[in-house]
């Protein structure tokens, strides 16, 4: 038996787990399974009795397997013994944990234990890429794209941040948008512009909400659309997007949607308190003087 705590996040009790015996053995060494059976997952905490959670599927054996052999690693890292560290995840790497290779990356991309090696790091993450960790591929499409541990590419720079993307990498989703958006590395293509600049803004990119509305109102890649691109800055402008902030202030203010003249000011008097752009802030500032605002 294996008994751990937040194996899977999935999860927040304490867990018992419990494997046929010759898989679970034959998967993860040191385990023993002998006094359970069934390939189930139990649970027990201190009020509740252990009792059954769900049944037990096989491709979240990696997870486990991960979470006994990476503990010394982890121990390691966390205690800033970095040389290590990075053997015991290289050690776990060489066996094809992406995770481990991913870890490797990292360890070298910022120096901890060793020197900085970009090229190490890079040929670690993309080991770690190819088994799509999402995480990593995103890394890769950093380092093609800004030429770090080799020469800039951004062909290769948008195959790993689409690979990313497509798993729901929110960050690459929005470097996408740009990509097409300017056509770096690709054909300019406004309509997959927009299509990746809204799957990051609904995961809360606030630069992609921005970028999103500048597109409807200026009918980007789409029909001009006010009351879309309103929503957009309205979005980012309630996350503190000064210049989303301003936008609205202008639109309520213009008539480009319903007019309104309380929330326009609203919107200018929160500019006026910031300075992140000393420029808008000073043009909202001159606006709320005016005797009509």
């Amino acid at each position: 038996m294996y008994y751990g705590k937040n194996v899977l996040s999935k999860f927040p009790e304490k867990f018992v787990f419990s494997l046929n015996d010759a898989d679970a053995d034959a998967l993860i060494p040191g385990v023993s399974v002998a006094a359970l059976t069934g390939n189930t997952v139990y649970y027990t905490d201190s009020v509740k009795d252990t009792c059954q959670v769900k049944p037990y599927v096989f491709p979240e054996i990696e997870d486990l397997a991960w979470f006994v052999s990476a503990e010394p690693a982890k121990k390691a890292y966390a205690a800033k013994e970095y040389e290590t560290a990075l053997r015991l995840y290289e050690e776990l790497a060489e066996k094809g944990f992406a995770r481990a290779q991913f870890e490797c990356g990292w360890i070298y991309y910022n120096g901890k234990g060793t020197p900085p090696n970009l090229e190490a790091a890079l040929r670690w993450f993309e080991k770690a890429a190819a088994l799509e960790h999402k995480d990593a591929q995103f890394r890769c499409a950093q380092m093609y794209y800004n030429g770090e541990g080799t020469a800039p590419n951004q062909a290769k720079a948008l195959h790993w941040y689409e690979k990313a993307a497509m798993q729901g990498h929110k960050d690459a989703q929005f470097e996408c948008g740009k990509l097409y958006h300017h056509g770096k590395g690709v054909a300019h293509d406004m309509g997959k512009a927009v299509d990746w600049f809204q799957k990051a803004a609904q995961q809360g990119i606030v630069k992609a909400m921005y970028n999103l509305a500048v597109m409807y109102y200026n009918g980007d890649g789409m029909p001009t659309d006010m009351k879309a691109a309103y929503t957009w800055f309205e979005q980012a402008a309630n996350r503190n997007h000064v210049k989303a902030q301003y936008k609205c202030a202008e639109m309520l203010y213009n008539g480009d949607v319903p007019k309104n003249r309380e929330q326009a000011r609203m919107w200018l008097q929160r500019v006026a308190s910031q300075d992140a752009d000393l420029e808008l802030q000073w043009k909202a500032r001159a606006i709320l003087s005016r005797s009509e605002m």
